[in-house]
């Protein structure tokens, strides 16, 4: 039940993400049929499913990835245009690097009969 949930979020949460980006980016609703702009729906979908279930996990750091997304918008500035890409990139990874840690601890654990 809390998959679903989780998913439907992240569906709702990303269909806004798009809707956001062409307000802000005043594209036509010709544009937000492309391809381009169903590869960026699946890539915020991605990305919100996966800050919702850090949030499950750790409130904090599911706030923090949630917060980052915010910088993958283009057009936020002008001046720092690109720039801010590989901050979310970078958070999402050690967030999913500390997942795998945490699983491998786990495997570990269970295996060494401790």
């Amino acid at each position: 039940m809390k998959n679903k949930k989780q998913t439907y979020t992240a569906l709702l949460l990303s269909i806004n993400f798009i809707i956001l980006i062409s307000f802000i980016n005043n594209y036509e609703l010709k544009q937000l049929v492309k391809i381009s702009s169903l590869l960026s729906y699946c890539f915020y979908f991605f990305l919100i499913y996966i800050s919702i279930s850090a949030f499950y996990f750790n409130k904090i750091i599911g706030l923090i990835l949630f917060f980052s997304i915010f910088l993958l918008i283009p057009n936020i500035s002008e001046a720092i245009n690109g720039q801010l890409y590989p901050i979310t990139y970078t958070v999402f990874i050690c967030y999913l690097l500390l997942i795998l840690g945490k699983n491998m601890f786990k495997n570990w654990k269970n295996n060494a009969g401790m």
